[in-house]
């Protein structure tokens, strides 16, 4: 969408990576996820939504996790208040 294409070598490369059985890589906001640290839902997520265009239906998915990443940092803000 934005004019950078990746190469063939690339997604062969990122699809091996991800279907490996019994690869460990996981993602980095995953691993976050299960640490209950922090993350960088809008700055991933919500970014590349702002580049696809502000279309809302275009990327159903993309608003799908990142609503589900609001969710998650607002329920872990409510915890970490009800901790201090």
């Amino acid at each position: 969408r934005n004019g950078h294409t990746p190469s063939a070598e690339s997604l062969q490369r990122i699809g091996a990576m991800f279907t490996t059985p019994g690869s460990l890589l996981t993602a980095s906001m995953f691993r976050d996820i299960e640490g209950q640290f922090r993350i960088e839902g809008d700055q991933i997520i919500g970014d590349l939504l702002a580049r696809g265009g502000g279309d809302p239906y275009a990327y159903p998915m993309l608003h799908v996790a990142h609503a589900h990443l609001r969710v998650y940092e607002a329920r872990r803000a409510r915890e970490q208040a009800d901790i201090a």
